[in-house]
C-alpha cells in the first residue's frame, strides 16, 4: 500500500514537471507571436490578433488554422506519450509491488516456520510444542516425586519392621539360651538324684 502511494505521487509529481517544463519552453517563446512555437493559448492569441475583422466575425486564414489545428494535435499526442509512458512505469511498479509482496508472504511463510520450528523439540522423533513439552516434563516430575517419596516411606517402614523382627528374633534367642541353660541344670539335678537312689537301692 506504502509502495503504491509512493508510486503514484512519483508519477504525479513526473507529470506535472513535464507539463512545467513544456509551459515553461513555450513561454519562453510565446512572445515571438508565432505557430512555430509558445502554448497553445499564445498560439490562439497569435491567430485572433492576426486575423482580420469583418463584422462580428474574425476571418482566419486556413494555413494557420490547420497549423493551430496540428499544433493542438502534436500536444495532445505528446501528452497521450507521456501518460502512457507514466501508465507503463506505474504498471512495472505495481509489477514489482506484487513481487515485493510475493516476497514478503514467501519470507512470512519461511518466519512462521522458523519460529514454529524453535519453539518447539524433537522428543522420540515427534515434534513436541514447547508448552506441550513443558506439560510433560512437569508430569513425570512429579510422578517421579511421588515415586520416589513412596519408596522412602515404604522402605522406611520395612526397615522399621525389620528392626523389630531382629529385636525379637534377640529376645528369643536370649530366651532360648536360657531355656536351655536351665533344662541342663534340671537335667543334671535329676541325674544326680537318680544316682543318689541308685546308690541308696544298692
Amino acid at each position: 500500500m506504502y509502495i503504491s502511494l509512493k508510486l503514484k505521487i512519483v508519477t504525479l509529481v513526473s507529470f506535472l514537471t513535464v507539463i512545467s517544463f513544456c509551459s515553461f519552453a513555450q513561454d519562453k517563446t510565446e512572445d515571438k507571436g508565432s505557430l512555430d512555437a509558445g502554448t497553445i493559448k499564445s498560439q490562439y492569441d497569435y491567430i485572433w490578433g492576426s486575423s482580420n475583422k469583418y463584422q462580428d466575425h474574425r476571418v482566419v486564414k486556413a494555413f494557420k488554422l490547420d497549423k493551430f489545428k496540428n499544433n493542438v494535435l502534436d500536444s495532445i499526442q505528446e501528452l497521450h506519450s507521456i501518460i502512457n509512458g507514466l501508465n507503463s512505469n506505474l504498471s512495472k511498479g505495481n509489477s514489482n509491488q506484487s513481487n515485493l509482496n510475493n516476497r514478503i508472504d514467501s519470507l512470512n511463510t519461511q518466519l512462521s516456520g522458523a519460529i514454529a520450528e524453535k519453539d518447539s523439540f524433537g522428543i522420540l522423533g515427534v515434534q513436541t510444542s514447547k508448552p506441550a513439552f513443558k506439560s510433560i516434563f512437569w508430569i513425570i516430575t512429579g510422578i517421579l516425586t511421588f515415586l520416589v517419596i513412596f519408596s522412602f516411606f515404604r522402605l522406611k517402614s520395612k526397615t522399621a519392621i525389620s528392626k523389630e523382627s531382629r529385636s525379637n528374633f534377640s529376645m528369643l534367642e536370649n530366651e532360648f539360651e536360657d531355656f536351655k541353660k536351665r533344662s541342663r541344670e534340671k537335667e543334671q539335678i535329676l541325674a544326680r538324684q537318680l544316682q543318689d537312689e541308685i546308690n541308696k537301692s544298692m
